[in-house]
């Protein structure tokens, strides 16, 4: 078994590497940069660390691609990555939307189309969402735009893809250590998404 995390830091994932490290799968580790990925993968058992431009579909591909011909076939692949460029909807730059539209949705739908071929039925997409897709903040318009586009995906392909567990959790606040929204809380979410045959699509925490 293996899971390919796309869009590694030094936070949630790296966090997220850990915990499915923790469940024996061998782990690739996606980063922009290639030292922050290597870095990251010689933290974990049995891992590999590659460099992709998460908004660029065609590296996406590519990554997806070498990390099942380096460990096998995933069955887990899990899409971390957003970029917050911030600005009001009428200030914004329109090449901040796009970027963050690019990374934050157009990778994890180049992901998905990447990785279905590759997966057996049980096998896990998983996405981490964000509140801005449900309680939208000015400042941060770029990426909440990104962000609903990205929860609207997943639920589409939930519906499409009924034999893997294509699921989500919104989080609803700033990823802190020490609170409920700690790296490591928000990756036992994710491990227990893995327990079940049917999981639900979308999780918000805190959990209301």
């Amino acid at each position: 078994m293996s899971a390919i995390v796309l869009g590694v830091g030094p936070g949630l994932g790296l966090a997220l590497a850990q915990a499915y490290g923790q469940t024996g799968r061998r782990v690739t580790v996606v980063s922009r940069r290639e030292e922050d990925a290597t870095a990251f993968a010689a933290d974990l058992p049995d891992a590999v660390g590659f460099a992709a431009d998460l908004g660029d579909p065609a590296a996406v591909t590519d990554v997806v691609r070498r990390a099942a011909d380096q460990l096998g076939a995933p069955d887990i692949v899990h899409y971390n990555a957003s970029v917050l460029l911030e600005g009001t909807p009428s200030q914004v730059g329109l090449d901040a939307v796009e970027t963050s539209w690019r990374v934050g949705c157009l990778g994890a739908w180049a992901a998905l189309h990447a990785s279905v071929p590759l997966m057996d039925a049980g096998s896990a997409f998983f996405v981490t969402g964000g509140g801005l897709a449900l309680e939208p903040w000015p400042p941060a318009s770029a990426l909440a735009s990104a962000k609903a586009a990205l929860r609207n995906m997943v639920h589409a392909a939930a519906k499409e893809l009924p034999d893997l567990r294509v699921a989500m959790i919104t989080i609803m606040g700033v990823i802190k250590e020490g609170t409920e929204l700690s790296p490591s809380e928000i990756s036992r979410y994710f491990l227990a998404l893995l327990e079940e045959s049917h999981p639900p699509v979308e999780t918000v925490l805190p959990v209301r």
